[in-house]
């Protein structure tokens, strides 16, 4: 069972990174189509868009499935730990450096939302003409 839960704080944490790692992705990708300004450019980041935005949601879900099971076993699997080893301010910093990391993540996609819409209106305006 212990194996059952490290691994799943493992996927939790790294769900975490891959939440904001993909934001970072699509705002690379935004500003390089706007910059260039080319259809092409844009077209072709519109349909990459679409699939990290996928991952991103899979992401946010797997944080919400994963951290309800962590915080079911946090007493006994990871707080135990941190007692025993005088490890509880480190442990206490370790999530707010995540809960930051994932509350950074939510807010960038939800503010490439808005750019995003704005460059598909583009590409389709371009697409009428």
């Amino acid at each position: 069972m212990n194996l059952l839960i490290t691994v799943n704080n493992y996927f939790h944490d790294f769900a975490a990174a891959l939440l904001v790692t993909s934001a970072y992705a699509v705002f690379v990708l935004a500003r390089t189509a706007e910059k260039r300004g080319e259809v092409e450019s844009l077209r072709y980041f519109v349909n990459v868009y679409s699939r990290l935005t996928f991952l991103g949601r899979v992401s946010l879900g797997w944080i919400i499935f994963a951290g309800v099971v962590r915080l079911y076993n946090f007493n006994q699997f990871e707080w135990v730990q941190a007692v025993g080893q005088d490890q509880v301010p480190a442990l206490i910093a370790k999530h707010i450096i995540f809960f930051t990391i994932v509350g950074a993540g939510v807010y960038y996609w939800r503010k490439l939302s808005r750019k995003v819409r704005e460059l598909q209106e583009l590409v389709r305006a371009a697409d009428l003409v």
